[in-house]
């Protein structure tokens, strides 16, 4: 697979994010973005939509989603810790309308966005009844102090989750840590790099930790401190929605 010269088709970028592609396709596009502003804008915007509308459904009436058997406390010790210097929030509840949101149903809700982009809608068979679950969930968010915004797409399944993140306003040359931040308080760093002067461009890989089991994500340097945080859709302490009219 090749990318051509001038721009990426919004077709190739939404399977993309959706992680419809291998990771030989997602690399050329991935190379690509780092050097062309204009397909990182459409990224972004792309992104941006997602979570809008995850967030618009955030009051939506619908199904609970297939319950998972509750892990034990060692269990959840085995699949790591807290990450060390850097403060999570502890005692964060498990909200019922951030579980509503997260179902195995999301997937046509992302289907209908690209239908509604233009771009070539995805569908799939549901998964068999022992089959791993497929869901995603889309935020973004921009720290009025630093500048910095990022946009985070997960995708999870039963061992883990995928991660595509989008950084931009970071200070080029700085070492900087995302982290996740689950609904108990633990924060797990993810991925840890070196801001250049293009918007940033992450994928990453958290196992032993379930999507509805995510809070937040935050930016961080390593030297401390946080540039901004993006919370999921329905978390606690996430962005209400401005309702106008």
């Amino acid at each position: 697979m090749t990318v051509p010269d001038d721009h990426v088709e919004e077709r190739l970028l939404g399977l993309h994010y959706l992680g419809e592609l291998d990771a030989a396709q997602s690399d050329v596009i991935h190379r690509h973005l780092t050097g062309c502003a204009a397909c990182r804008a459409l990224a972004e915007a792309l992104v941006e939509t997602l979570a809008a509308l995850a967030l618009l459904g955030d009051g939506a009436d619908v199904a609970q989603p297939r319950r998972r058997p509750k892990r034990r406390a060692s269990d959840r010790r085995a699949s790591g810790g807290r990450a060390s210097g850097h403060p999570g929030q502890a005692d964060r509840p498990r909200a019922s309308r951030r579980a509503r949101l997260i179902r195995e149903g999301g997937l046509l809700v992302f289907a209908l966005i690209l239908a509604s982009l233009g771009l070539v809608a995805v569908v799939r068979d549901p998964p068999p009844p022992d089959g791993p679950d497929v869901m995603s969930v889309a935020a973004t968010a921009t720290d009025a102090t630093s500048g910095a915004s990022a946009s985070v797409f997960v995708t999870g399944g039963d061992s883990g989750v995928a991660i595509r993140a989008t950084v931009n306003g970071l200070r080029s040359g700085t070492a900087y840590v995302l982290y996740a931040v689950t609904i108990d308080g633990q924060s797990r760093p993810v991925h840890r790099w070196t801001s250049g002067p293009a918007v940033g461009e992450l994928t990453a890989e958290l196992d032993g930790v379930h999507l509805d089991e995510l809070s937040f994500f935050t930016v961080s340097p390593e030297a401390g401190g946080v540039v901004v945080s993006v919370y999921l859709p329905g978390a606690t302490g996430a962005p209400t929605p401005v309702q106008t009219g």
